[in-house]
């Protein structure tokens, strides 16, 4: 009897434990064969990037392949490609994707256009039967070149302490660009960065020296290199101190009776008013700002022995150059001397006159 029971209460174990053995042997199928195997992929902004998923050993049907995006905390469908191979966008973000593969088991889809949004995890799912889904997660990195732009502001002149000279600035990069500065004079460079959002970079660079007027216009190059991207950027800027004028009078026209002398200032910015003054008289004008009024014309009958100054002023300060006209001797005639000269030529032109007719004579009577 106890026998009999046993036997009897062994019965129903095939209908209790059969969808436990069966799913069983479905995950130990997933785990020794059938898999989805998906790669990473790198593109730069704007181009094209071909995803490649492919279901690897099973026959069995496909009904379905999607493509998911891991975004604000969780995954998100975005494209489809049913059985017959036609591909369809779920939403607007799904618009730039396209099935260009001929193959179903090898899914080759296309992002067209691609941009810094397009960055981040994805998800391939191959829905087939009677198995169920297969999945694989894989990553698009999208690598951006960074907009440079390098500033030199006008930056007044220090000749004892340093300062920023130029600014160098790498916008919205990815990954993070390297920086460094071309120069011919002694320098430092101070780098920081923030990091966005995005997962892009802005990157800054400032140049340090002794900001003097030997600099002014001096060409400098901020240098930015990825790597990844193979790329290397050289952006120039040419420096801008500003100082106040340095003048120097010189002589352009020198006639007999008249001489112009011009007023010449090394500034930046340049020299806007130009006064004249003769020892602590002035001569010229209060503001100056032609080109002509920087020349000055001195008659030399009414002038000589004098000093003339030349005050040049920008925004940064006023610089004076002199210039000093000399009168040139005047070489007088002593009369007093010449006279008993000329009348000793004379007695002694006569006395020849008198000897020269005396033997002319006596050749005569000879």
């Amino acid at each position: 009897m106890q026998n009999w029971v046993y036997w009897h209460s062994s019965l129903p174990l095939p209908s209790k434990y059969m969808y436990s053995i069966l799913l069983f042997l479905l995950l130990l199928l997933r785990v020794n064969g059938t898999r989805v195997v998906s790669e990473p992929v790198s593109v730069k902004s704007g181009k094209n990037v071909t995803i490649n998923c492919k279901l690897v050993d099973t026959s069995e049907v496909i009904q379905q392949i999607s493509l998911q995006k891991y975004t604000s905390g969780k995954w998100e469908n975005f494209f489809v490609i049913s059985q017959d191979g036609a591909g369809k966008a779920l939403n607007e973000f799904g618009k730039r994707f396209s099935f260009i593969g001929k193959e179903q088991r090898h899914a080759s889809i296309l992002l067209q256009k691609t941009s810094l949004l397009d960055d981040g995890e994805y998800k391939c799912i191959f829905t087939i039967f009677p198995s169920g889904t297969f999945e694989d997660v894989f990553r698009i990195t999208v690598y951006v070149q960074p907009s440079v732009t390098v500033q030199s502001e006008d930056i007044p002149e220090d000749v004892t302490t340093e300062g920023v000279i130029a600014v160098c600035t790498a916008v919205n990069g990815k990954l993070k660009p390297d920086m460094s500065w071309i120069a011919t004079f002694e320098h430092r460079v101070e780098m920081n960065f923030v990091v966005h959002s995005n997962g892009s970079s802005t990157v800054q660079s400032q140049l340090f020296a002794v900001p003097s007027r030997m600099l002014n216009q001096v060409e400098v190059f901020c240098v930015v290199e990825q790597p990844v991207l193979a790329t290397k950027m050289n952006t120039t800027v040419n420096l801008s101190i500003t100082y106040a004028p340095i003048v120097t009078v010189r002589i352009a026209e020198s006639e007999s009776d008249k001489m112009v002398i011009l007023c010449e200032a090394d500034a930046n910015p340049a020299a806007e008013k130009f006064v004249w003054k003769k020892e602590s008289d002035i001569i010229g004008f209060d503001n100056v700002t032609s080109e002509e009024n920087r020349h000055l014309t001195l008659m030399l009958a009414n002038e000589g022995n004098k000093q003339y100054f030349c005050k040049a002023t920008n925004v940064r300060g006023t610089g004076v150059g002199t210039f000093y006209l000399k009168s040139a001797p005047v070489h007088r005639i002593n009369t007093a001397g010449i006279i008993p000269l000329l009348i000793i030529i004379l007695v002694m032109g006569i006395c020849l006159w008198l000897l020269v007719k005396k033997r002319n004579w006596k050749l005569s009577q000879a």
